[in-house]
C-alpha cells in the first residue's frame, strides 16, 4: 500500500506499506512489489516515499536498501513485538 499524503505541506510524498505472509518471503517477491510500486509512484510525479521497519529486520532493510531506500532516523523502541518487548524502529526514505 502507497498512502499518499494529501495535505499541502506532504505533497508528493508517501508512506509504504508492505505486508508479505512468511510463505511467500525469500522469493523475491517483497522486491517485486517495491519496484512496481516505485515505478508506479514515479509515473506519478511523486517526490518521496517514506516508511518505518523494526531494526532487527535484518533481511528486511536490506530489501529496503536493495532498491534505494536510506536509513534516515532511528526510534528507541517504538514497537511491541509479539515477544511483549520493545524494539527499535528505523525510518527508511527514497527520494524519487
Amino acid at each position: 500500500m502507497l498512502d499518499v499524503y494529501q495535505y499541502s505541506t506532504g505533497k508528493g510524498i508517501s508512506s509504504l506499506i508492505i505486508n508479505l505472509h512468511q510463505d511467500f518471503q525469500n522469493k523475491g517477491l517483497g522486491t517485486a512489489m517495491i519496484e512496481t510500486i516505485i515505478d508506479w509512484a514515479k509515473s506519478k510525479g511523486m517526490h518521496r516515499i517514506e516508511m518505518s521497519v523494526v531494526a532487527e529486520q535484518k533481511t528486511t532493510v536490506r530489501v529496503y536498501e536493495k532498491v534505494g531506500f536510506r536509513i534516515e532516523g532511528v526510534q528507541s523502541e517504538a514497537y511491541c513485538g509479539e515477544d511483549g518487548k520493545y524494539h527499535d524502529k528505523l525510518i527508511m526514505g527514497l527520494l524519487l
